[in-house]
């Protein structure tokens, strides 16, 4: 990765945007906050997939490198990187700052989150089976300490892999329209297109990438799991394709 793709990756515009999920997250549970004989599993639950969390996810992941290539592009600065670094590795290293950096912001929110949770509230796993059943994507959580550690590490992961491909998506998109504002917001629009697609159609839960990112699809633990990496992985795999063909076009005309 190009050192200031890196920076952008690493950088501190990752940390403003996990602060900023981390505080959406705080607000939807404010109202629980003089409740501590809640279980952490349950606020977690309510925290996660209520108020402005899923659809502000989009943004918060596009916000540390989608518009990467834009800027570069829009300051002139693409051309001699290109120069230096070849087309190749400098269209590499766009998509993997913009899936690092867009996988880390909600991962490193969520992950603050999840700690902070366990400071104010108690990890009772026997509570939270007795409140949710061992059915469902909660299931995990009912295993003893490892499962309940691993339900949060799953769901963790997956928010990166939904980040990293909403950056991917909005890094493709500027190939085509190097506009960065645009290409910050489109994750905005995407995610209400699918939105809308999914309330019009009868397609199945787990296609619902808004469910599917907070892992609320229904599915048990394990299928859960293996189809938000699958589907997410295939996004963010046409996303880098997309962005390639047309950034090397665009740069080899440049």
């Amino acid at each position: 990765m190009l050192a200031h793709d890196r920076r952008h990756a690493f950088g501190p515009w990752v940390f403003a945007a996990a602060a900023a999920y981390f505080l959406l997250h705080l607000y939807n549970i404010l109202y629980m906050l003089g409740e501590a004989e809640n279980p952490a599993i349950l606020v977690w639950r309510f925290s996660g997939s209520m108020g402005l969390v899923p659809d502000a996810m989009p943004l918060v992941a596009a916000l540390p490198a989608a518009a990467a290539f834009a800027v570069d592009w829009n300051s002139g600065f693409a051309v001699p990187a290109v120069l230096r670094a070849g087309t190749g590795r400098y269209l590499r290293s766009k998509v993997l700052a913009a899936c690092i950096g867009g996988g880390l912001a909600p991962l490193l929110g969520r992950l603050f989150f999840v700690i902070f949770l366990h400071i104010l509230y108690r990890g009772d796993v026997s509570m939270a089976a007795e409140m949710f059943g061992s059915d469902g994507a909660m299931g995990v959580a009912f295993t003893g300490v490892g499962g309940y550690i691993g339900y949060f590490a799953a769901a963790l992961f997956v928010q990166f892999l939904a980040g990293a491909f909403w950056a991917a998506a909005a890094l493709a998109f500027s190939a085509y329209v190097p506009n960065v504002l645009w290409t910050v917001c489109l994750p905005l629009i995407l995610h209400r297109l699918f939105l809308e697609l999914d309330a019009w159609t009868d397609l199945p839960a787990w296609l619902n990438l808004s469910l599917l990112q907070d892992s609320e699809t229904g599915l048990t633990f394990a299928p859960g799991l293996l189809t938000a990496v699958g589907i997410f992985a295939a996004l963010i795999a046409v996303s880098a394709v997309l962005f390639y063909r047309r950034g090397k076009r665009r740069l080899t005309y440049a």
